[in-house]
């Protein structure tokens, strides 16, 4: 399977796993028209499967707006500092790997 497939399969469950919790609404970031683009598609999926789901978007900070999961897994995989760009849990889950 490519990679959007997997991403799918992983979308598909979080929405299955928020269904069965009874949760409805997700907080997303965005950080530009792309992203957004993503998340409507997504939102259409969550609610083929649950027609109630509603998302409330944010946008990225101006610092912020550049950063990707591509991006920060790039920097990390160079041994790269990462801090800056990820939370203290996040980083911490990095150095965990």
């Amino acid at each position: 399977a490519n990679g959007r497939g997997a991403y799918l399969k992983r979308d598909i469950d979080v929405i299955n796993t928020a269904k069965k919790n009874k949760i409805l609404t997700f907080v997303r970031g965005l950080r530009n028209a792309t992203d957004y683009a993503y998340e409507i598609e997504l939102l259409k999926e969550y609610r083929k499967v649950e027609p109630k789901v509603n998302m409330i978007f944010f946008m990225a900070s101006e610092d912020k707006i550049d950063i990707s999961s591509s991006k920060v897994n790039e920097l990390f995989s160079m041994k790269k500092d990462i801090s800056k760009y990820v939370p203290k849990t996040v980083e911490q889950m990095y150095k965990k790997r």
